[in-house]
This record gives structure tokens, sequence and C-alpha cells, in this order.
């Protein structure tokens, strides 16, 4: 689809998308905020690219994503607070090398459907939520490479 260049802004406007795979390209720049409008996206994979800048607030309202995988790139900024309340689908979250930071929030574990989290070779710091096992699915779990703590 997309070789190398940025993600159009106008990609917001396929409603009817359901998979956006771009992936392994040389794509620069930001995440466009109307990503967020795909309300039938089921699967989201921009990984191993160039990207920059923040995950859009828009991408953590939609309620049909069962995949998140933005791993490789160089996001930066923190997960909002209220990661887990618009993704009630969400299967697979990964964020891996990036540039992300902040605390890996509790509210994670909210995510009941997610078998694989892979928050890998980030800036993450705190402590690893104790409610992790909650998470009665969850396969894959990868925070290695992070900040992280034990202490209270």
């Amino acid at each position: 689809m997309f070789d190398s260049g940025s993600i159009p802004y106008g990609i917001g406007n396929s409603s009817t998308l359901q998979y956006l795979y771009l992936g392994e390209n040389i794509l620069t720049g930001i995440i466009p905020h109307s990503v967020g409008s795909l309300s039938n996206l089921k699967e989201l994979a921009i990984d191993n690219n160039r990207l920059r800048g923040q995950i859009p607030n828009s991408i953590f309202n939609l309620s049909m994503l069962q995949i998140f995988s933005l791993s490789g790139n160089s996001i930066s900024g923190n997960l909002p607070s209220s990661i887990a309340n618009g993704l009630p689908n969400l299967e697979i979250l990964y964020l891996g090398a990036n540039r992300l930071s902040g605390e890996i929030l509790a509210s994670i574990s909210n995510f009941s459907k997610l078998t694989g989290l892979d928050l890998v070779d980030n800036f993450f710091s705190g402590q690893v939520p104790m409610n992790l096992g909650n998470l009665r699915n969850l396969r894959i779990l990868s925070f290695s490479r992070n900040q992280l703590t034990n202490d209270p």
C-alpha cells in the first residue's frame, strides 16, 4: 500500500476498513488522528517504520480493535489512563521498541481478552502492576529493557 512517506490523513475516511497493515515500510511522521475514525477497525499494525510523536488518543476509542501493534518506531509519550476503557476487545498490544515512558498503569489489567502484551525496550518506570494476574488469557508478557523497579 505504502512504501515510504507518511500515512495520509485521508485514511480516516475509509469507514469500512477492518484491517490496516502498514508494517515494514519506511513511513515517517506522525500517526494521523484520523486513524481513530476507523470505527470498524479490528487490526492495526504499523510496526517497524520510522514514525514519531504520540499515539493519538482517538485510537484508544476503537472499540472493535483486537490487534494493535506499533513496535519498532520512535513513538513517545505516556499511555493514557483511560487506555483499557475504550478497547474492550483488545487481544494483542505490541508497543515494544519505541520511546514510551511513564508508568505501566494498573488499568492495563482491565483488558479481559488480552493474550499478548509487549512493552519491551521503552522507558517505562515505576512498578510492574500487581494485578496482572487478573489477565487470565495472557500468554505473552514482555517488559524487558525498561526502567522498572520493585520499590514501593
